[in-house]
C-alpha cells in the first residue's frame, strides 16, 4: 500500500505529526506492506530522494495537487485535520481521483471545537490562502532562542 502524507517539515526532524505516522506505520506493516511517501513543503527546494521504504519529494516538482497523485500514484493520502491550504488541494484532488483519504487529529478536541476557535482557525486559513509564506517559513533575520 502506497500512503502519500504531505508534511511542513523533512521526515528526519522531530514533530508530532512525523511520530504519529512513524507509529501507525510502524502497526501498518504487521500485517501489510507500506509504502511511505513524504510531500515536503518547505520553501526551499531540495532534490527528491530515497530512504529505505520512504520516497521523499519536493513539492516543488509538481505544479498542483493532481500532478501530484498522478505521478506518485498513491492507494491512499494520509492528512492532518487542521487547515492547511496544501492538505486541502490534496484532500480535493483525490476525491476527484477516488483515491481514500484518511485524517488524523492529535490536538485536544474541546479547544478545537469550540466556537472561538473555529473562527480562530478560518481567519489563519483565509490568511494563509492569501500569503506568500508557509507556516514552516523562519525569518532570514531571525535567531533560534
Amino acid at each position: 500500500m502506497k500512503i502519500l502524507i504531505p508534511t511542513p517539515v523533512l521526515p528526519e526532524k522531530k514533530s508530532i505529526r512525523i511520530n504519529f505516522v512513524n507509529k501507525i506505520v510502524l502497526e501498518l506493516k504487521k500485517t501489510i506492506n507500506v509504502e511511505i511517501i513524504w510531500l515536503v513543503f518547505i520553501p526551499d527546494e531540495f532534490s527528491s530522494f530515497s530512504a529505505g521504504n520512504e520516497q521523499i519529494f519536493d513539492i516543488h516538482d509538481f505544479h498542483n495537487a493532481d500532478d501530484v497523485l498522478k505521478k506518485i500514484k498513491p492507494d491512499c493520502v494520509l492528512v492532518g485535520s487542521h487547515f492547511d491550504p496544501i492538505q486541502h488541494s490534496l484532500s480535493l484532488a483525490a476525491k476527484n481521483f477516488e483515491i481514500p483519504l484518511c485524517s488524523f487529529y492529535y490536538n485536544d478536541y474541546k479547544s478545537e471545537f469550540s466556537d472561538k476557535n473555529k473562527i480562530d482557525q478560518f481567519k489563519k486559513y483565509s490568511k494563509l490562502i492569501i500569503s506568500n509564506n508557509l507556516p514552516s517559513d523562519v525569518p532570514k533575520n531571525s535567531k533560534f532562542l
